[in-house]
């Protein structure tokens, strides 16, 4: 299958798009009974399936006649549309935040409850794409350099979805 391409070129940043949303979507398993601490952080989904769903459906998207300046915003949507809503919302603030934050801060930023922040700031945490940088006192997150870098690559200069 040949890389996937907008006119005669490669996309820059596939690669990086499909691999950020398959790492932000993946499961990590919890333990239900004993307190909901993480038991195991599964490896993440396969790229090449998800680059090849995006090449399937580039296919399309040319063949109906979408212009290629609004192709990337389309493949953008749909590799980040697979994340859990709350998860992307967090990933969202914390590559949009300069600087770190606690959990508190994410909880009243996004207006959700503690709780359901905490749980994905721990997921995103155990897949990479945060880092914890206190763990004593109030906990503290920022953005990983690795989600930054593909963040970057996928959505711009400017750090704001094009969709």
């Amino acid at each position: 299958m040949a890389p996937l391409g907008i006119g005669d070129g490669p996309i820059p940043g596939a690669n990086a798009q499909a691999l950020l949303g398959a790492v932000c979507r993946s499961p990590v398993v919890r333990d239900r009974f004993k307190g909901d601490n993480i038991q195991r952080v599964p490896a993440a989904e396969g790229v090449g399936r998800i680059l090849g769903q995006l090449g399937q459906l580039l296919v399309a998207v040319r063949v109906i006649g979408v212009p290629d300046r609004e192709v990337w915003p389309l493949l953008t949507q749909i590799s980040l549309d697979g994340m859990h809503p709350l998860r992307r919302r967090v990933v969202e603030l914390a590559v949009a935040t300069k600087g770190q934050m606690t959990t508190t801060t994410y909880s009243a930023r996004l207006d959700l409850p503690h709780t359901s922040i905490r749980r994905h700031l721990e997921d995103l945490h155990a897949r990479g794409v945060l880092a914890r940088v206190a763990y004593t006192g109030p906990e503290a997150w920022v953005a990983s350099e690795w989600s930054r870098a593909r963040w970057g690559a996928v959505v711009g200069p400017q750090g704001k979805r094009s969709t």
